[in-house]
């Protein structure tokens, strides 16, 4: 199988990538950075790049993929944000959010819907529809994200999408959250 990753730098895209370079997948990933426990395999093909420079995301993913045909493309990378509330919110934190929650995985989408691929997963969260306080930039984001794949489902008839909300698993991000105040801990379930 040819998989694309994003975000494998940590957390669930570090253990997805793991997980098929283990199994002797070729992997095709983008990150910030290229943990040392990816290091050394030698199918995994992996350019490191922020994926808040929209500009460059097109490229790297030409480049990466060049003609190859994937089975699987995971749109894992995302930040969560500060957990506060609504009001105490900036529309500057909600853009950065914004940008790479959903805004980097259109022009990803709209590079990968150029080659055949059999299916793009793209990581969603409970919070999208939870409307739990708190959460604000980081929900937006992924109801936002859920309907972006929704739209493209329609415009790519021979290429699975779908938006996927894993639950709870103890990553970087998991740790993150249980750093802040009760009445947001409250609210992960």
């Amino acid at each position: 199988m040819k998989i694309f990753i994003t975000g494998i730098g940590s957390g669930l895209g570090e253990a997805l990538a793991k997980l098929y370079l283990e199994a002797g997948e070729e992997v095709y990933a983008l990150s910030r950075f290229l943990p040392n426990s990816l290091a050394g395999f030698s199918h995994l093909h992996f350019l490191p790049i922020n994926l808040h420079a929209h500009e460059k995301i097109g490229c790297a993913v030409d480049w990466l993929l060049k003609e190859e045909e994937l089975d699987l493309a995971i749109l894992n990378a995302g930040i969560i944000g500060e957990l506060k509330d609504m009001s105490d919110t900036s529309l500057s934190e909600i853009k950065a959010v914004m940008d790479l929650n959903v805004w980097a995985n259109k022009v990803i989408l709209d590079h990968l819907k150029r080659r055949t691929i059999k299916q793009i997963v793209a990581m969603s969260s409970g919070a999208s529809v939870s409307g739990a306080r708190g959460w604000n930039a980081y929900a937006l984001s992924k109801a936002a994200l859920n309907m972006l794949i929704r739209l493209y489902a329609q415009e790519m008839p021979n290429t699975h999408l779908t938006a996927l909300a894993p639950g709870l698993i103890d990553t970087p991000m998991m740790e993150h959250i249980v750093n802040y105040p009760n009445f947001l801990l409250s609210q992960i379930s």
